[in-house]
């Protein structure tokens, strides 16, 4: 019994670094030239703690770029992942859009041509390693 709770809190401990606190360098992509069709604000959920803003524009070739702003930043570092949703969690439908790998500072992710974004209500940053939504901004109109 004493082993399975050892391995049972190992495992734990585990899955819970991989979307933990750390050393973070801070992102300073150029703004991106478009018509804003989305905006929000981040709120953390399940404890942890994203802000900031985002933007969603539209460029003049009619691509669609999400901007995570410069004032954007997640307590949480390691696994996480940006998904446009159609909720404050990962929900069907959904889209991946990347990998989150700088947690502070303005970010620019296109969204794969062919998808409009304005069908989705959220943008999620995920931990996968726990399937945890770690923060969510509702998409509003400019």
């Amino acid at each position: 019994m004493i082993k399975i709770i050892h391995i049972t809190s190992l495992l734990t401990l585990f899955l819970f670094s991989k979307c933990s606190s750390e050393a973070k360098a801070v992102a300073n992509d150029p703004e991106v030239a478009g018509t804003s069709v989305k905006k929000g604000n981040f709120s953390g959920a399940n404890g942890y703690s994203v802000a900031g803003s985002m933007t969603i524009k539209q460029t003049s070739s009619g691509a669609y770029v999400l901007t995570l702003e410069s004032d954007f930043k997640s307590s949480a570092s390691g696994n996480l992942d940006i998904y446009l949703s159609s909720g404050s969690a990962v929900t069907n439908p959904h889209l991946y859009l990347a990998d989150l790998t700088i947690f502070e500072g303005r970010q620019n992710f296109e969204i794969p041509s062919g998808n409009d974004p304005t069908t989705f209500s959220h943008v999620v940053i995920h931990c996968a390693s726990v399937n945890l939504p770690f923060g969510a901004a509702e998409l509003q109109n400019p």
